[in-house]
């Protein structure tokens, strides 16, 4: 059953998946990935860091691959995030990705759109997955904060990640239970 948070979504208006006035949600291309590496949040630098990956790398690369989805978030054609999931084939029995999201500044001036477009493609998104994860740095509060009003959840220890702290934070679909085991 879905959960779904707006029964219009997508839309599909002109080249867009979905849109509401200025905003515009749209599959990603090289030139938006290009656009928010040059504008990329110091957060999110730092987390391509953690990652061991260029700013460069982490939003080109993905738009690449086969098993991924990665959508830019517009306003007024300017893009302001790029976002998505690659699929985890090692996982045999559940359909599990790795969800992501990388943004400029440019989302501080934007913060009710911001979380209304995350629901919306998050919802999406757990309509074909099972369970998406990754990780966040533990002193990244805002960024936790964000992920936790969209519903996921956090390991209770802490793993290290390339010498930095981080937190497991995992989001299933509505008829999936999770266990950080």
């Amino acid at each position: 059953m879905s959960n779904r948070l707006n029964k219009d979504f997508p839309n599909f208006i002109a080249d867009s998946i979905h849109t509401e006035g200025d905003y515009k949600l749209v599959n990603a291309t090289h030139d938006d990935a290009d656009y928010v590496s040059k504008n990329l949040r110091i957060e999110d630098v730092r987390e391509c860091v953690i990652h061991g990956l260029s700013p460069w790398k982490a939003l080109h690369v993905p738009i690449e691959h086969a098993e991924s989805e990665v959508y830019t978030l517009r306003y007024k054609d300017k893009p302001m995030l790029l976002g998505g999931v690659i699929e985890n084939p090692e996982v045999s029995d559940l359909m599990m990705g790795t969800i992501w999201l990388l943004g400029t500044y440019e989302l501080n001036n934007h913060k009710s759109a911001f979380m209304r477009f995350s629901r919306y493609m998050l919802d999406d998104i757990l309509m074909r997955y099972d369970v998406v994860e990754n990780i966040i740095p533990i002193d990244h509060m805002k960024s936790i904060l964000y992920l936790t009003r969209l519903g996921f959840l956090f390991s209770e220890e802490p793993i290290l990640v390339n010498g930095f702290t981080c937190l497991r934070f995992v989001r299933c679909a509505y008829n999936v239970e999770v266990s950080f085991e």
